[in-house]
Parts: structure tokens; C-alpha cells; sequence
């Protein structure tokens, strides 16, 4: 007798389901991308970047992760992404929602093409991917990961490639949201 898979959370497997009936590009996908406060430049050439794709981008700017979680519903966002610079950080981690016994699959697949692309467009250390409960990917109703980038020196320096790789990612989630 073989083995079992375990047992899915009901909003993974909705998650999921609504993923694989959506469109495959972003043309006329809503993308929140939101910074935490100093990063306006960044985020609107992030936002021209998918712009030329299609999306239809709304940026925010707040240093709250629930206020812009609550920002990014109401603009019913088809995905979120979110971009910090950590002074002491050397290399880019991707954050995407995985707690109380689930995980976004969208958020899980974004924040592995992100990892595969944003550190070798920078030249900078591949920090990884991991599953957390930080407000915001709690608290958005579609796949949303957060990325934390550094040394800030090499991110303002290579912004046009950051906003470049940050759009081919979104690209390729478009095309397969969820690895399966």
C-alpha cells in the first residue's frame, strides 16, 4: 500500500486552483509592489518595468506591513511584492507566507524565481528562500513574498537590473504560478 500524501490547508488548495486558471502573462495582471519607506526611485522603476509588460502596477509606500497588505486588497492585486534594503545585509532572501499549518504555493513558486534571479543580476550572495507570518504575506488575500536586499550601495547602484529581474521573475510566475 503506498504512501499518502498529507492532507492540504483548504486556502493552499484554492490558492492553487485559482492560480493555475489565471492568465499566463501580466498583461493586465494587478501587481502590488510596496517599499517600507526610502525606496520611491527603486519602486518606480520596478513599476516601468512591469508597466512595459502589461501589469498594472500599483506601488506603495508605508513602513507597515499591514497597512500595506490592506492597500494591496483593496486594489485587489492579482500578486504582491515587497522590496527592503537592510544596511548590514550582503545578499538577497525572499520571503513568502508559510504558518498555521499552510503555505502559499504562489508565494513559495515567486520567491524561488525572485531568488533566481534578483542575486546574480545584482552580483550579490543568495540568501534563500523561507516560509514566515510577517503581517503582510499574512495578511494579503493573493501570493505575496517579501524581499530583503543589501548592501544598500550595490542596489541603488544596480537599480535598472534589480527592477529588470524583479519583472522577468513575474514574468516567469505568470507563465506557471505554482510548481506543480
Amino acid at each position: 500500500m503506498g504512501r499518502q500524501a498529507p492532507p492540504q490547508p483548504v486556502a493552499s488548495v484554492r490558492e492553487r486552483e485559482q492560480l493555475r486558471s489565471g492568465p499566463r502573462t501580466l498583461d493586465g495582471r494587478r501587481i502590488a509592489v510596496a517599499e517600507g519607506g526610502g525606496l520611491d526611485a527603486l519602486a518606480r522603476q520596478i513599476e516601468r518595468a512591469l508597466t512595459a509588460t502589461g501589469a498594472l502596477v500599483t506601488v506603495l509606500h508605508h513602513p507597515e506591513g499591514s497597512t500595506q497588505a490592506g492597500a494591496a486588497n483593496a486594489a485587489g492585486a492579482d500578486v504582491f511584492v515587497g522590496i527592503a534594503v537592510e544596511p548590514d545585509a550582503e545578499g538577497c532572501t525572499t520571503a513568502y507566507f508559510s504558518g498555521h499549518g499552510g503555505a502559499s504555493p504562489g508565494g513559495l513558486r515567486l520567491a524561488e524565481l525572485l531568488q533566481s534571479s534578483v542575486p546574480a543580476a545584482l552580483d550579490i550572495k543568495d540568501g534563500g528562500t523561507r516560509g514566515m507570518t510577517l503581517p503582510v504575506l499574512r495578511e494579503t488575500r493573493m501570493p505575496a513574498v517579501w524581499c530583503e536586499l543589501g548592501p544598500p550601495s550595490v542596489v541603488v547602484q544596480r537599480s535598472a537590473e534589480l527592477a529588470a529581474a524583479v519583472a522577468t521573475a513575474l514574468t516567469r510566475w505568470a507563465a506557471a504560478p505554482c510548481a506543480d
